[in-house]
Order: structure tokens, then C-alpha cells, then sequence
């Protein structure tokens, strides 16, 4: 009995540890999958992936990189596999002799090729000239005739002699590789996962080809910690960086222009109306607040606002990325949050293109209302006096004399024929007290200028500038004061510069305080007859820069930011490398590379990655920007001064990085450096030497103890001298 009851617990407890399979229908999934990457290339990442679940678990897994057009492969091996392998290595011993250019000619004539008659020929014409000699090294020579430098053996003669060395291997044998799409087996435990793809792709580095995700029964497992993607939700993004380089210094809190159509982004991947559309910052992880001011989804354009933290005054250095692609998404637009902190009091973009009111997009909420105006492209159109758009809430817009103002506006207009354009004007019918941003055409019978006048046209300040109107082109207008009462405080700016003024009549302390309305292209003082285009109407509560207006102008105009995405990453070749040498200057090297292309990019920044094994390049030279093609080169020094250097060549534009083929050298110590490294040894022993023989006769005077000493210092001397220059050869 007690053994039938033995055998029934044991029965229970045996069935307690076999996994049950999951119920029909039921799919089940690993408690975690966690990757870490280990090593990459230009067409490969490795990672160690640890796979965590119950016990004798296996699930079908396939993988794929989020937010790519192309099918990378994957390779993946259980590290069970991987075992530890001691092998005994014979090794030769070497003896190192260095050749001479009499060596190399004796081996060019048993050569007797074509290409060793031309090197003889090139030999004897140097030698003739006395700029080598029988003795010269033979890579003083080489370089002239790197073609045939196949013919010449290595700088190493092998002797007789072999030695013993233990060498740890590890042995493994990889599954097949599995393509994108097919299945393959996962079961808890660590794996070792290869990634391979296209190399002169879009994008070519890991961190900006997608996010590595391995998929189970329609969920999804992301390797989150090392690629760089803010969201795994979004399947694509595209890179905008800005050029920025003509401000004077950076901004902070601006609103920059995104102009989107078919050639900059693929429309068909993005939710109707933008509403997935997000802006993230370069650290890929802090969103930014955007508006859209019109979207098209039949005609494949749309406009949108972004506010950027921070622009750096540079050129293609600063960048954002957009993402898209998720049909869950909602409609993240906000124009308040993008107008918020930038001293924006009212923002009107004319993007409604239709009905009688324009929006505005701070959180004042002083719409305007159209009176006669029409729609033009996204902007507004008025064809004289009758026609005009008046702001609510007209209190919002008390400037007094004290107070910091920038009126900005866009127009457009050939009319010859236009007298006064009253851009944006809160000027009473009386013409005190108010101010009023106008323009006046010689048409009018003033010159063709740009004024702003204040309390009065006929008391206070009125500042003017010359300028040509009617140019038929959008020009930007900006007027600003500091609350100075003065006239250095006034400003005129068209298009990014800021014009001459002239003026004023006389300060005045008087209020310019009125509850008239404050309109676009109208004014209670007097009739505007403008016909033409307005757009982009703001007026701020505070002084725009000089920067600000310029980064304003290049924004509306779409040459502000590049869209990256729409070329390919920059095309570079690795050169052999030149004036590798180990001499008194210490071990330096010059690595060259050629930059073939620059992927429809305007600048490539370019660097070379060297290290002492092909897969662990480490050390990285200083960068050089480029905006040409060619071969470039850098001087590496300081390096271990025997054995073999890799290196490669690397350039980076807005779409990503290509890399060069791995290239090496191999360096070796000169005589003169093997000799001084036995100078120490012999500067040890000089003074034990010398005080044996004194010491031979057993009769120690103080002179024989000086003379031991003096030779001890000697040889201190001597062995710091040497190890200080061994020790800056390196």
C-alpha cells in the first residue's frame, strides 16, 4: 500500500513539472525578452538577447526593423551551443632582419616581370639621383611603386625554432540564417542574435535604421534600450535639421515652418489629417508641441508649426526628428502650447482657406473677422479699402509708449497703383491717440516706404524707411520698439534686415491708449487701398531679435530647415594608409579616405575609427566637416608601436553613416629601439660591476665608495633619460 501511495505523489509531483500545453486557441508568450547589443557594423548588429519564461516553453518567433523599406536576415545560436575549447598552438620563432634597397633590387631582378623592370627602371632614376643608396629602408622606396610592392617579401626572415602556446577557442555552430518573415524557434534561455542588412542604405547606422523587434503570436517584443526610437507605436520617422549658421547666436522657444508634400514624405503612411504626426527632439525622447496649420491628404501637401527648445546656430548639426505612421493614433496638434513662451499675444496663418473668420492660434482667442477679404492659398486677399480683417478683444492690444511691441507681417503685391496699406493699425479715427504699421507707395505722393507712427501722424514719433513695396514677391515687414521713448528703440526690418529710419517728429509722453478696434489692412484714421495678398500676421507683446526676424523670413520661406530623409547617407571608400613610421617623433600614421559622394547632402562630417583587433575599432580621430568630394587624410600617432593597426574610414550626413572597408598596417620595432630598451639593464649593472672589482682587495676607502656612487648617479641618470625616451616614442 505504501508503495502504491509512493508511486501516486510521485506521479503528481512529476506531473507538477511538465508544462502543460496552452489551451486551444490560447497563445502564450515569453514573461520577458531582453536584448543587449554587443557589437555592430555597417551591414550587421549582434546582440545578446536573453529569453525568460516557463520551462520547456518554445514559440515561433520572427524578426524585423521597425520603420524600414528593406528585409534584414537573421542569424541566431543558442550560447548553450558555445563551448570552451583549449588548444595547444605551435607557434614559429621569428628572427627580424630590416631589408635594404639592395635586398629589394636583387629580388626585383629574379622577379624578371614587367612590373619589376618598371620598379628597377624607377630605382635606378633615384638611386642616380642620390635620393636613395644601396642602404636606404625599403619603405622609404615603396610608396613610389605600390604597384608591385607584392614582389618584395615581409621585413620578417623566419628561422628554425617553434614554442608552445595554449590558446582558448571558442567553438559554436550557428543555426541557418533565417530570413525576414519565416519563423523560427524560441525557447527560455540566452541567445546570441545577428542582424544583418543592406550596407549604402538610407540610414546606414544601427541607432537610425529602426527599432529590432521580435514578434510571437501578434506580440510584439522591442529591443527599446538600444535602438533609438521614442516609440515603438510609430513605424517611420524622417530626419529635419536646420541651417542656421547665418544667426548670430541660438534661439530658444521658436516656431519653425514644416512645408510637407509627396517628394518629402510619404503621405499614404500617415493618418488622414496629420493626426499622427508627432516632433520629437534629437535625444529621441522629448516630444515637442506642433500645430497643423492646413492639412491636404488629395493633394498630398500640408503646412505645420513646430516649437523647437532650442536651434543652435549651425548648419545641419541641430536636428528633429518627425514620426508617423500609427492609424491608432489621435490628433496631437495644439497651436496654444506652440505659440506658449514665445511672447506671441496674437498669431493669425490665413491656413482656414475658406468661411469668414481666421483663427487665432495663441490662447488669447482674438479671432479675426473678414469683412469683404477673400482666400488666396492659405492667405488672405484684399483688393482696397472695403476689404479688411478686424481683431476681437481689442483691449489685448493696449500698447502704451512704456511697452516692448513687434508687429510682423507677410504681403504681396504688384499694384503700382497702391497709395497706403495699413498693415496692421489701432490708430483713432481722429488719428490720436494710437499707432499705426503702414506703408505708402509713390502712388500715394510720399516715397515708396515702411512707418510706423505713433499717438499721432502729426505728433510723436514717425519712422520711415525706404523701401520697394510693390515687388510682386512676399516680403516680410517687422516693426519693433523697446519702450524707450526713444528713437534708437525703433526698428524696420524687410525680409531678414533691418532698414534705415529716419524720424521722429518728437517724442511725445502721451497715451496711445484707445477702445477703437485694431484691424489687418484697415484703420479708423483713414482708408487703405492695398490690393494684394496678407499672411502670417503677428504682434507680439515684447522686442523680436535681429536673429529672430532672420530665423522668421527663413522659416516662411522653407530654407531654414533640410528634409533629410530624402537622400541616402554619404558614399566613402578606405585608402592604404601612408608615412606609417616608428622613429624618434614616436609611431604615427597617416590614414587617408575618399569620399566618393555626399549623398545628396551639402555637408559630410568625417572621421576614421582605428583600433588592434578589426572588430573592436575604439579609438576614434577628431571630425572634419566637408562639403566636397575627395580624398582626405588625418595622422593618428601614439600607437602601440608593434603589430597591427585597423582602421576604417567613416562619413555622416542627416540620413546616416557609411562606413569603409576595415584596412590595417602592421609596424615594427626599429634597432635603435630594441638596443636602448637593454640600455637600462646595462646602467643597472655598471655600478655593481665597478664595486666589485674596487672591492677586489678587501680595502674600502672612502674614494673607492665615491667612485660607486658617482657611477650609481651616472646610471640613474642615464636609465631616466632612456626610459623618458622610450616612453615619448609612444
Amino acid at each position: 500500500m505504501k508503495r502504491i501511495v509512493c508511486l501516486i505523489l510521485a506521479v503528481i509531483l512529476l506531473g507538477m513539472t511538465i508544462p502543460l500545453p496552452a489551451a486551444q486557441g490560447q497563445v502564450s508568450y515569453p514573461d520577458s525578452i531582453h536584448f543587449e547589443r554587443v557589437a555592430e557594423g555597417p551591414t550587421y548588429a549582434r546582440f545578446s538577447v536573453e529569453v525568460t519564461g516557463p520551462s520547456g516553453s518554445i514559440w515561433q518567433a520572427t524578426a524585423r526593423l521597425t520603420g524600414t523599406n528593406f528585409s534584414p536576415q537573421v542569424a541566431i545560436m543558442p550560447v548553450q551551443s558555445v563551448r570552451d575549447v583549449v588548444k595547444i598552438i605551435e607557434k614559429p620563432v621569428m628572427a627580424a632582419r630590416d631589408l635594404t634597397l639592395k635586398d629589394v633590387e636583387k629580388y626585383l631582378k629574379n622577379a624578371d616581370s614587367p612590373k619589376s623592370k618598371q620598379a628597377l627602371d624607377l630605382l635606378a632614376v633615384r638611386k642616380g639621383k642620390g635620393q636613395v643608396n644601396d642602404d636606404s629602408p625599403k619603405f622609404d622606396f615603396l610608396p613610389d611603386i605600390a604597384e608591385v610592392s607584392e614582389l618584395i617579401p615581409n621585413k620578417v626572415n623566419y628561422v628554425a625554432g617553434w614554442n608552445q602556446e595554449e590558446k582558448t577557442v571558442k567553438e559554436r555552430t550557428p543555426q541557418a540564417t533565417i530570413t525576414h518573415g519565416n519563423s523560427f524557434e524560441l525557447r527560455p534561455g540566452s541567445y546570441e542574435l545577428t542582424v544583418k542588412y543592406p550596407a549604402n542604405k538610407k540610414g546606414i547606422s544601427w541607432h537610425s535604421k529602426g527599432l529590432l523587434t521580435l514578434d510571437i503570436g501578434g506580440k510584439s517584443f522591442f529591443d527599446n534600450s538600444n535602438s533609438s526610437w521614442w516609440d515603438n507605436s510609430w513605424g517611420y520617422r524622417n530626419t529635419l535639421s536646420f541651417k542656421a549658421s547665418s544667426l548670430s547666436g541660438n534661439l530658444s522657444n521658436f516656431p519653425v515652418a514644416v512645408y510637407l508634400d509627396s517628394t518629402k514624405i510619404d503621405f499614404a503612411k500617415i493618418k488622414a489629417g496629420g493626426a499622427d504626426i508627432r516632433f520629437v527632439d534629437s535625444d529621441d525622447s522629448t516630444e515637442l508641441s506642433h500645430e497643423v496649420e492646413y492639412w491636404d491628404d488629395g493633394a498630398e501637401t500640408a503646412q505645420l508649426w513646430v516649437k523647437i527648445p532650442q536651434i543652435n546656430n549651425s548648419d545641419y548639426l541641430d536636428y528633429i526628428y518627425i514620426y508617423y505612421g500609427n492609424a491608432a493614433a489621435s490628433d496631437a496638434s495644439d497651436s496654444a502650447a506652440t505659440w506658449t513662451d514665445t511672447g506671441a499675444v496674437a498669431v493669425f496663418h490665413f491656413g482656414e482657406n475658406s468661411g469668414f473668420t481666421a483663427g487665432d492660434s495663441t490662447s488669447g482667442g482674438n479671432d479675426a473677422t473678414l469683412t469683404g477679404a477673400t482666400w488666396n492659398g492659405h492667405a488672405m486677399s484684399i483688393a482696397g479699402g472695403s476689404q479688411y480683417a478686424v481683431l476681437a478683444n481689442e483691449s489685448n492690444f493696449d500698447f502704451q509708449y512704456s511697452d516692448d511691441q513687434t508687429l510682423l507681417a507677410f504681403i504681396k503685391t504688384s499694384d503700382t497703383a497702391v497709395g497706403t496699406g495699413d498693415i496692421i493699425s489701432k490708430m483713432t479715427a481722429g488719428g490720436q491717440p494710437g499707432y499705426n504699421f503702414r506703408f505708402t507707395t509713390t502712388a500715394s505722393g510720399y516715397p515708396s516706404q515702411y512707418f510706423l507712427a505713433v499717438a499721432s501722424p502729426l505728433e510723436g514719433f514717425k519712422l520711415t524707411s525706404t523701401t520697394a513695396t510693390n515687388t510682386n514677391a512676399w516680403r516680410q515687414v517687422v516693426s519693433t520698439y523697446d519702450g524707450s521713448n526713444l528713437e534708437t528703440g525703433f526698428k524696420t526690418y524687410v525680409d531678414a534686415t533691418s532698414v534705415a529710419i529716419s524720424g521722429p517728429d518728437s517724442p511725445t509722453t502721451s497715451s496711445w491708449l484707445n477702445n477703437d478696434p485694431i484691424g489687418i489692412m484697415t484703420s479708423q484714421y483713414g482708408a487703405s487701398d492695398y490690393t494684394g495678398l496678407v499672411d502670417e500676421v503677428r504682434i507680439y507683446n515684447r522686442v523680436l531679435t535681429a536673429d529672430e526676424v532672420r530665423a522668421n523670413y527663413l522659416s516662411y520661406m522653407d530654407t531654414l530647415l533640410y528634409y533629410g530623409s530624402e537622400d541616402p547617407p554619404p558614399s566613402v571608400t578606405t585608402l592604404a594608409v601612408t608615412d606609417a613610421a616608428l622613429d624618434y617623433n614616436g609611431s604615427h600614421a597617416t590614414l587617408r579616405g575618399n569620399l566618393t559622394g555626399l549623398g545628396g547632402a551639402p555637408e559630410v562630417t568625417i572621421k576614421w575609427q582605428w583600433g588592434y583587433a578589426a572588430d573592436s575599432l575604439t579609438n576614434e580621430t577628431a571630425t572634419q566637416v566637408k562639403t566636397a568630394t575627395g580624398i582626405y587624410s588625418t595622422t593618428i600617432s601614439h600607437f602601440f608601436p608593434t603589430g597591427t593597426i585597423y582602421y576604417r574610414f567613416v562619413g555622416t550626413n542627416t540620413d546616416g553613416t557609411a562606413y569603409g572597408s576595415v584596412m590595417s598596417f602592421t609596424t615594427t620595432l626599429p634597432a635603435w629601439y630594441r638596443i636602448a630598451t637593454f640600455i637600462p639593464l646595462f646602467a643597472v649593472l655598471a655600478p655593481l660591476a665597478v664595486g666589485i672589482l674596487l672591492a677586489r682587495d678587501g680595502d674600502m676607502t672612502l674614494k673607492k665608495w665615491l667612485a660607486i656612487f658617482v657611477t650609481l648617479i651616472f646610471s640613474l641618470v642615464v636609465v631616466g633619460l632612456v626610459v623618458s625616451f622610450v616612453a615619448g616614442f609612444h
